[in-house]
């Protein structure tokens, strides 16, 4: 019969925290020496998740970089802007030439000249009538001047070489003489963007019922030369959707409590958002 006390149960455990501890330092030399194959040098710690994809229907993004880039490469076209103005249709002169005939009975009623030839007054008036182009609907003024600038500011400040059609027009007008200043003013406005656009943009407001604001732009955009047609672009007034990957933003509420920052969405974001879809089109077209 075989009987342990204290004393000898203290003495087994010593050898095995012995050998423990001897044991320690060679498994952490082993886990050191395959630290290198897990851990390579140059790669990122973290694995990052992928760009989230774009439906097709989706608005092109901007890349003000890679626009500037293929922009340069196209020798930096210029570009007549036409706001809310499409290029005449018609070719035939718009002024109209009217000729009124009116005559007057000069016998004055009298029995014995009846028998007689009786005279009359012929009167002829001419008067020219300036034909005008078919006016398109417009926002009130002070959205419509917000819109424009905003769109003319995010254009020109990415290096767009934008010309105005009444300048050029009313240049190309001054220079002419002789004979040649006669020549019907559709044809003075096409040797205007011959000598000074290479391409034409049309921005043109619509009344959009599904639009939030009421109305749309369609934007268009063709070289002069040959006519043909670059790009086209329906762009409505609804605000994009936040990404999926962008974090919620929040802020003090006035009435207690915490609100949500929304995207802006102001007349002048929307004409920024336009002059930004237009440029990404623009760029798509250029570089094929």
């Amino acid at each position: 019969m075989c009987i342990r006390t204290k004393g000898a149960r203290a003495a087994l455990m010593i050898p095995l925290a012995l050998s423990t501890a001897l044991l320690a330092p060679s498994m952490h030399a082993q886990t050191s020496e395959r630290m290198p194959d897990v851990y390579r040098d140059g790669q990122p710690e973290v694995l990052q998740a992928p760009p989230p994809r774009r439906s097709a229907d989706a608005a092109p993004v901007l890349q003000r970089t890679e626009f500037a880039q293929a922009y340069a490469r196209a020798g930096r076209p210029t570009i007549a802007l036409y706001w809310n103005r499409q290029l005449a249709e018609l070719m035939e002169p718009s002024d109209i030439v009217q000729t009124h005939i009116e005559t007057m009975d000069t016998s004055g009623g009298d029995e014995r000249r009846a028998g007689e030839e009786r005279t009359r007054n012929i009167t002829v008036t001419t008067q020219r009538l300036s034909g005008k182009d078919p006016r398109r609907a417009r926002l009130p003024e002070h959205l419509e001047l917000q819109l424009r600038s905003a769109f003319m500011q995010t254009v020109t400040s990415a290096g767009v070489r934008l010309v105005d059609r009444n300048l050029v027009i009313r240049s190309t007008s001054a220079q002419r003489k002789g004979a040649a200043a006669e020549r019907h003013g559709q044809h003075v406005e096409s040797e205007a963007l011959q000598r000074h656009a290479r391409l034409l943009m049309e921005v043109l407001h619509t009344p959009d019922p599904a639009s939030p604001r009421g109305w749309s732009v369609h934007v268009s955009i063709k070289r002069v030369e040959d006519g043909a047609v670059l790009t086209e672009g329906y762009m409505d007034t609804r605000a994009p959707e936040r990404p999926a990957n962008m974090p919620r933003r929040f802020e003090a509420d006035p009435n207690g409590g915490f609100r949500e920052v929304l995207p802006s969405d102001s007349i002048g974001d929307i004409g920024r958002r336009m002059g930004e879809q237009t440029l990404a089109r623009l760029h798509e077209a250029l570089s094929h």
